[in-house]
């Protein structure tokens, strides 16, 4: 007869908690919830369309979900890699792997939006070239030129030029001030719903989520995530939010740069 396998002793100690289980999955399992009601509920808007609706919001929905699934594998493979350098005290290397991660997401990025949405690559691809040269390592005077010195001179020549060619006839009108007044009801939405859901996600973590990250989310990089910044020292001087708000600021401007495009696409 085999020999008989040896009992698990009851007194073993696990390397998990069943609550430290549950705080693991239920992130994952909400996500994959709010994925089916989104698509649930795209589905049911369109149903009384007709068919031809129908199969186009399958289809985008499913283009998400691979999105998803590639930005989600390429996130956690790189998280991987940096926390065996970290663990083996390569810091260095580290940050190298990180860098790699940043470029070929941009790469990828770009790609599924020319592919997708060809009107707004330009201004995602304007996007991430910066990124690419910033991570590369092989172009710092370019990327130092880019964030500095081009910065302002496109700034000062964009507003000369602006400022002359404007005629008072054409501008000051009403409907100047109807722009103006639409965009800073959208900075004000747009911040009380970032507050909003940094709130919601303070209230789900248990508190480990600032909610002053959410008002970074608009497309002004990088003044709202250093409002978010000063804003969260001046209640608790230990307070860094800096880098956790710029994650919001940066999904900020790639959603306005393809709202854009694709408002341009369409009005043009």
């Amino acid at each position: 007869m085999g020999k008989l396998a040896a009992p698990v002793r009851a007194d073993k100690e696990m390397m998990f908690t069943n609550r430290q289980l549950v705080a693991l999955m239920w992130p994952l399992l909400l996500e994959q919830l709010l994925a089916i009601t989104v698509g649930l509920a795209d589905s049911l808007m369109v149903a009384t369309v007709g068919d031809a609706a129908i199969s186009a919001v399958s289809l985008v929905d499913s283009i998400s979900n691979l999105m998803i699934y590639i930005f989600s594998a390429m996130a956690t493979g790189g998280a991987a890699v940096a926390g065996q350098y970290i663990g083996q005290r390569q810091k260095e290397d580290a940050c190298n792997a990180g860098q790699q991660l940043i470029a070929l997401l941009g790469a990828v990025s770009i790609f599924f939006v020319a592919l997708l949405l060809p009107d707004t690559a330009p201004l995602i691809g304007c996007l991430m070239l910066g990124n690419l040269w910033r991570e590369c390592g092989v172009t710092e005077r370019l990327s130092d030129t880019v964030q500095n010195a081009l910065m302002n001179i496109v700034t000062v020549f964009l507003g000369i030029s602006v400022g002359a060619t404007t005629v008072a006839s054409s501008f000051l009108t009403l409907n100047t001030l109807k722009i103006v007044v639409l965009g800073l009801l959208a900075f004000c939405f747009s911040t009380v719903g970032g507050l909003l859901g940094g709130k919601v996600m303070y209230i789900v973590t248990g508190g480990k989520v600032n909610p002053l990250i959410g008002s970074a989310g608009v497309s002004a990089v990088p003044m709202a995530a250093r409002v978010s910044q000063k804003v969260g020292q001046k209640a608790n001087p230990a307070n860094f939010l800096l880098m956790h708000a710029m994650g919001p600021n940066v999904a900020g401007v790639i959603g306005s740069a393809i709202a854009a495009g694709f408002l341009l696409a369409v009005f043009k």
